[in-house]
């Protein structure tokens, strides 16, 4: 919303809350704000319009009260849907998103005997517990007190230097002046919302994606703009549409077997995608997912290595291979942004763990990192295939699969007609644990799709899980059968 469009006359007898209650209500009327823009933020406004904080809180409650916005708490204001669909919507994303958390923590909480497709994260015993304590105790032996120290805000430089190394063998050239430490990928993902965006701008999300990166964009009041995800990455005729149409400032995507899907995108549309954010000036937010694993002898690039325009903000996470309790992680980060990202980072928690980033450049200089991800893309490759042994074998005819080139997730389609909430809600006591496909969109939030993991299950519990669950699909078919007239077999 444009400051300037909000004017007051403070010489007039109408209180001034009302005032500016009314040249809200008028910008809604005449179409210059519209459903789902945030107000400006109480204090921002307050500047601009040289007025007491009061006021503004006043006026914003007046809107609230007549219905004309609604509140997220620790986000803002914003424009109400004039429907109550629209409004079922938005509550609707909201609930998913507390069932997203209650689901995280009930995988913490799950049975000796559930069979957890549910996790994205590996189980314990597959930590490299003893070679991290070794980088641990050689730098608490090396550095002494140092250890414990604050690192600069941009992160320890000889572990910046060591993974400026490691992305070489990655095909992507950066100095360790543009690469920032953080504390995960979550984190990542919260600093770019910060920097990068303000409440009027777009940012355009695949449609289904991961559900914490719409949580940091939303608590930004952005408006998020879905593109829907093909098994090649998304349409780059409907994109470049859809650019002209909103001029977003971001894209987020995983190019890589993406999550939830697995899908990833072809090489021409790779180039393709590049080329429209050169085309109009929008940065591309590349969350490396799990891009070491890829099963076929021909690695599938990332973004950043293909980035000759420096448009593309690239976010990696060493949880999936690591141990996820580290919480460590980097960005590359371009030029112009590389000022606004520290900031923001030093805003959020000062410095990612010295200790874990001294220690992580030990491990990563010794090979160890080669080593464990050597390993666990052994261990996952086992898993992938008997996924797809077990998959082609007990999966009924009407419900496809879409087999990733790596990763950890498999994406799992019902028939058109049939909703994967209501299959997720009739076998979620049972021994197996699941992901609806609802959870990962901002709207239209129906979907036909369930999301499978290997991470935490081994051979033997994906062959005893798979049998268990297709034996669940084809009762919810048969349920089904006769509304839909749909073949079981």
């Amino acid at each position: 919303m444009n400051l300037d469009a909000i004017k007051i006359d403070k010489t007039s007898k109408i209180p001034l809350y009302i005032q500016i209650s009314n040249q809200i209500k008028s910008l809604l009327d005449e179409g210059i704000i519209e459903v789902e823009d945030k107000l400006p933020p109480i204090r921002l406004l307050s500047q601009h319009l040289n007025v007491n904080n009061v006021t503004i809180v006043n006026a914003y409650q007046l809107l609230s009260d007549e219905k004309v916005t609604y509140k997220v708490r620790g986000s803002g204001s914003y424009i109400a849907p004039k429907s109550e669909e629209l409004m079922a919507q938005i509550s609707e994303f909201d609930n998913a998103e507390n069932q997203v958390y209650q689901m995280k923590e009930a995988q913490m909480v799950v049975h000796d005997y559930t069979i957890n497709f549910a996790t994205a994260t590996p189980k314990s015993n597959l930590f490299p517990v003893t070679d991290f304590k070794k980088a641990i105790n050689y730098v608490l032996d090396r550095d002494l007190g140092e250890a414990f120290g604050y690192q600069e805000a941009k992160g320890y430089l000889s572990l910046r230097e060591s993974i400026s190394g490691y992305l070489l063998h990655q095909n992507i050239h950066s100095t360790p002046e543009n690469i920032q430490i953080i504390s995960g990928a979550q984190q990542g993902l919260d600093i770019v919302a910060k920097s990068v965006l303000n409440y009027s701008d777009v940012v355009l999300v695949e449609a289904p994606t991961y559900s914490g990166a719409i949580a940091s964009f939303r608590s930004r009041g952005v408006k998020i703009v879905q593109i829907p995800m093909l098994v090649d990455g998304v349409n780059m005729n409907k994109l470049e549409e859809i650019i002209k149409r909103y001029q977003p400032k971001m894209m987020y995507t995983m190019i890589n077997c993406q999550n939830p899907t697995g899908y990833t995108y072809s090489m021409k549309k790779k180039d393709e995608l590049l080329l429209l954010a050169k085309k109009y000036n929008m940065f591309i937010l590349e969350d490396d997912y799990v891009g070491e694993l890829i099963y076929s002898k021909q690695n599938s690039l990332s973004l950043k290595s293909l980035d000759s325009n420096n448009q593309v903000i690239y976010i990696k996470s060493f949880s999936k291979i690591l141990m996820p309790g580290l919480r460590l992680g980097f960005m590359i980060v371009p030029d112009k942004l590389n000022q606004s990202i520290l900031n923001a980072k030093q805003a959020t928690d000062i410095s990612t763990s010295g200790l874990i980033q001294r220690a992580f450049d030990v491990y990563l200089r010794n090979g160890q990192w080669e080593k464990q991800l050597k390993q666990m893309k052994k261990i996952y490759y086992k898993r992938y295939q008997k996924m797809i042994e077990m998959l082609n074998e007990h999966l009924p005819r009407s419900i496809n699969y879409y087999v990733p080139k790596g990763g950890i997730l498999f994406w799992v389609e019902l028939p058109k007609t049939m909703d994967s909430r209501v299959f997720y809600e009739s076998i979620k006591h049972k021994e197996i644990a699941i992901v609806p496909g609802d959870m990962f969109y901002y709207s239209d939030r129906k979907n036909n799709a369930i999301r499978l993991s290997i991470a935490a299950v081994q051979e033997d519990e994906i062959e005893e899980g798979i049998k268990l669950l297709c034996g669940y699909l084809r009762d919810f078919l048969c349920m089904n059968k006769q509304k839909e007239k749909l073949p079981i077999l």
